[in-house]
């Protein structure tokens, strides 16, 4: 694969934005974003995978010379979802003028040392929203899906502190990456991509991916993705509970967190908040 041309990743949790980050670079001239990218199905298939062929390898040889086996281990696995991902990356580039291939998918918050690992060459974008914001947009696009939040939760109030709790937790791995390889991860938050900071937020990620940037084309993709052309319509702030694109408002969680949840959220993540710009008060 050619030098100049660079692998990317997005991710973040989920409700974050990065379905709309990934489209919105998707329609970058000389990018390619591939959505809901899901390789947490391979890590595990490979798990299973290896497991039962070294077993199958370990009774062939129990039936027949003895001789031990040469088994396959993690490192294999790891190799093996690599080239899967590349496989899913290469794609991209088949694409005429692409210098930039990259897949969206937020399970690689979980594995994201396996990932910088693998991919010492990537980029990384990490998208970061208020863990208020992100428990309440997932709290309505479960029971919009028809998840039974009943098993997870017993109200709102419960899964926010559920989820600051895990997304205080990811923010810092995600941080302590950053220190290891800083210099492939990029951090955004959706506050920023969403407001008046809009395209420079834009212009950073462009820049950090090594394509044609600038505040013209950051704001002809921030044009293209506006949340009323994503909604069919709707003005970004005003709610559809049956649609994927909700609401689209940083800080709505003011409309449905009471001050006991607001305290639960900062008693789970306040500190991890604080140190990426966010005031757990009210």
């Amino acid at each position: 694969m050619a030098s100049d041309r660079t692998l990317f990743f997005v991710f973040g949790m989920p409700k974050s934005g990065t379905t709309w980050l990934q489209m919105l670079l998707d329609a970058h001239p000389e990018i390619v974003c591939r959505p809901e990218d899901q390789f947490g199905y391979f890590v595990k298939s490979f798990e299973r995978l290896l497991t039962g062929y070294n077993k199958l390898l370990q009774d062939v040889s129990e039936r027949t010379s003895g001789a031990s086996p040469a088994f396959f281990d993690r490192r294999d696995g790891a190799l093996m979802l690599r080239n899967i991902v590349r496989i899913a990356l290469a794609k991209g580039f088949r694409q005429e003028g692409v210098r930039a291939s990259g897949v969206k998918d937020n399970g690689i918050t979980d594995r994201i040392s396996l990932f910088l690992d693998l991919f010492p060459q990537g980029r990384f974008v990490y998208l970061l929203r208020d863990p208020r914001d992100v428990a309440v947009s997932s709290w309505f696009h479960n029971q919009r899906v028809g998840t039974d939040m009943s098993r997870r939760a017993a109200d709102l109030s419960a899964w926010s502190r559920l989820i600051a709790a895990s997304w205080a937790s990811a923010t810092e791995t995600v941080a302590e990456a950053a220190k290891r390889r800083g210099e492939i991860l990029h951090t955004v938050r959706y506050e920023d991509l969403a407001g008046k900071r809009g395209r420079a937020a834009v212009a950073g990620i462009l820049e950090h991916l090594g394509v044609q940037s600038g505040p013209d084309m950051a704001q002809s993709l921030l044009d293209a993705t506006r949340f009323e052309t994503l909604s069919g319509g709707r003005k970004r702030g005003k709610e559809d509970r049956a649609s994927f694109w909700r609401k689209g408002e940083a800080g709505d969680w003011r409309n449905h967190l009471g001050d006991q949840a607001v305290m639960g959220v900062a008693e789970a993540a306040g500190a991890v908040m604080a140190r990426h710009g966010y005031d757990a008060g009210r």
